[in-house]
């Protein structure tokens, strides 16, 4: 029995091993043949369209955060005081809430499914003086 399951195991990796380098000689042969029969500035003209695609969803990505993020800043949201955005968290059963009000305010917003981040002023100051934190 344990043979036969040895052998089984064996004959199985043998042909996944077999099919991965047919796959990878077909790949091969394919690139050869699209070379001969695609001019090289066709073969460009494709490579930097698929560049600028890439460019243009990353700029859609980014003006879409800034819209998003231009839309929290109006919310209440940011109004509330310390000990409602802790109430907040414990109606939706949010575990750990800590003392500081951005740090909470972080952790409701990711629990709704918001990318955004408000960042709490020490690490403004931080950022703007860090000798002063460091010391």
């Amino acid at each position: 029995m344990l043979k036969n399951q040895i052998v089984e195991n064996m004959r199985e990796q043998v042909e996944k091993e077999i099919v991965e380098q047919i796959d990878e000689l077909v790949r091969e042969h394919i690139a050869e043949c699209l070379k001969e029969h695609i001019p090289q500035d066709l073969q460009n003209d494709v490579a930097d369209s698929k560049r600028e695609l890439r460019e243009v969803r990353l700029a859609l990505h980014n003006s879409e955060s800034r819209r998003l993020n231009a839309n929290l800043r109006s919310w209440s949201l940011f109004s509330l005081d310390a000990d409602t955005v802790k109430a907040l968290m414990g109606n939706y059963e949010i575990p750990d809430p800590s003392d500081s009000c951005d740090r909470n305010l972080n952790r409701f917003m990711q629990f709704l499914g918001v990318r955004y981040q408000l960042v709490d002023d020490l690490t403004v100051r931080f950022l703007l003086f860090p000798d002063v934190l460091t010391r």
